[in-house]
């Protein structure tokens, strides 16, 4: 896990980012795979409002911190999966950082997004911009993560 800063027009926006890939075949360092697992809990909430309805069961059911088998089975995994399939781009099988050029990319299908975007873009809907980027703010906030957040020299 680790900070990034967005240029969104002349705006300089924090924030957070995976250090390698989490999912299937990948490196799953534990505190990339708890921040995923979070972005997934703010995402099957019945208050956010940014992912879609009809995958919030399939979200809810990642735990915060728990044990990912990194398994098609595993709750993670599947969540993953969906949320691949229901916004195009790669199949890959796992959530990829997003590397310093930007939040898109392309291929043969078009232009996607990185889906550890739209993951952290339903943690800030959640926590809410009044304590962004303040993850560990959440009571929900997994141990890695938090702690993670805490060392971050921006917030000493």
């Amino acid at each position: 896990m680790q900070a990034f800063v967005v240029r969104q027009g002349s705006l300089l926006k924090h924030w957070w980012n995976l250090s390698a890939n989490v999912g299937l075949n990948s490196p799953n360092n534990p505190d990339d795979v708890q921040l995923v697992q979070f972005g997934f809990f703010c995402m099957g909430l019945p208050t956010s409002k940014i992912s879609d309805p009809q995958f919030r069961g399939i979200y809810a059911a990642v735990v915060p911190g728990s044990r990912f088998a990194a398994i098609e089975n595993d709750p993670l995994q599947i969540a993953i999966r969906t949320l691949e399939r229901s916004r195009g781009g790669a199949q890959d099988g796992h959530i990829s950082p997003v590397p310093q050029q930007g939040f898109n990319y392309g291929d043969k299908t078009g232009r996607h997004a990185f889906l550890i975007g739209t993951i952290m873009n339903n943690a800030f809907d959640v926590v809410g911009a009044a304590v962004w980027p303040r993850l560990d703010k959440n009571p929900n906030c997994p141990p890695l993560v938090a702690a993670h957040v805490r060392a971050a020299s921006s917030f000493d």
